[in-house]
This record gives C-alpha cells, sequence and structure tokens, in this order.
C-alpha cells in the first residue's frame, strides 16, 4: 500500500475531520471547543496528513513555548493505522520544529502503549518522568510516561516525511 499524503497545517475549517478522529480512537476525547481552541491557540501548532482526496489521515497539535515543544494530541484514524502515516508525520514535524530553533519535544503516552512507545524511541525519544494515574482508562487511571527528543541532535530520516 502507497503511504502517500500531503502534511499541511490545520485551520477552523478542519475541525469536523480532526474530530471524527479524535472520537474515533480516543476514549475520552477532546470536546470540539477544546480542540477549536488549541488549532487557533497563537503557542500551538496543527498539522494534519491528508490522502490525495482531501481526507485527514492523520493529525498533531503541538504548544511550543521559548525551545520547548509539548506534543498535546496525536491522532491517526483507525482505518490508516499501522501504515506508517502517525510516522510520517511524526518525523516532518519533528524537522520543523528542529528548522525553527525548537531543541526539545515533549510527550505523553500510556505506559501499556508499547507500540507507540517503540516508535518514539525509534526517533529518539527517551524516558523522563512518569505521571500517576495520568490517563483515564474505562473506570480505572493509568500511568504516562513522559518522553524527551532532543531535536538538534535527532536527525529523522529525510524518506520519512518526503
Amino acid at each position: 500500500m502507497s503511504m502517500q499524503c500531503q502534511i499541511l497545517p490545520l485551520s477552523e475549517p478542519d475541525l469536523l475531520q480532526i474530530m471524527e478522529i479524535e472520537r474515533e480512537v480516543f476514549e475520552y476525547p477532546w470536546s470540539a471547543s477544546l480542540m477549536k481552541d488549541s488549532i487557533l491557540s497563537a503557542h500551538t501548532e496543527s498539522w494534519g496528513a491528508f490522502d490525495d482526496n482531501k481526507t485527514l489521515i492523520a493529525f498533531v497539535i503541538i504548544s511550543e513555548v521559548l525551545d520547548e515543544a509539548e506534543i498535546l494530541n496525536f491522532g491517526v484514524a483507525k482505518k490508516f493505522q499501522h501504515q506508517g502515516f502517525g510516522q510520517k508525520l511524526l518525523a516532518y514535524i519533528m524537522n520543523h520544529l528542529s528548522y525553527k530553533g525548537i531543541e526539545k519535544l515533549f510527550l505523553e503516552v500510556r505506559v501499556t502503549n508499547t507500540p507507540a512507545i517503540r516508535i518514539y524511541q525509534k526517533y529518539g525519544f527517551e524516558e523522563v518522568s512518569l505521571r500517576k494515574n495520568y490517563y483515564r482508562v474505562g473506570d480505572k487511571f493509568e500511568d504516562a510516561l513522559v518522553l524527551q527528543a532532543r531535536l538538534q541532535s535527532v536527525k529523522t530520516p529525510k524518506d520519512d516525511f518526503e
């Protein structure tokens, strides 16, 4: 299967497609108003991977402060998961942020999300701390790993985002 996609900045008109993915992949999705505020905030960047039909495949929302950034939300539509689109988007934003002078990129991931943790490690993320009971999973809570990548030292393969 071809992994062709176009990575573009997201804006308010993309909100409907973003929310479709958000509700499909997360047990406790963000509200549409929170998503809209995040997309429009002066301190965030939002990027999406689109197929040839302009259908949103994946999205990421990043908060930036000085020389640090944090991935606030990252979702890949279920029918496009495990095909490399999320990695393509991750590689793109890491290179983009590095080019802008961002030195560190942070994110949280559920401790049991082994596939995601492996991908993040592939891209140079390392564990920096643990947040107890961070994610709600059903009627319980799960810990989150806080991961960090030093962008100036991480070089993602150019093929991952072109």
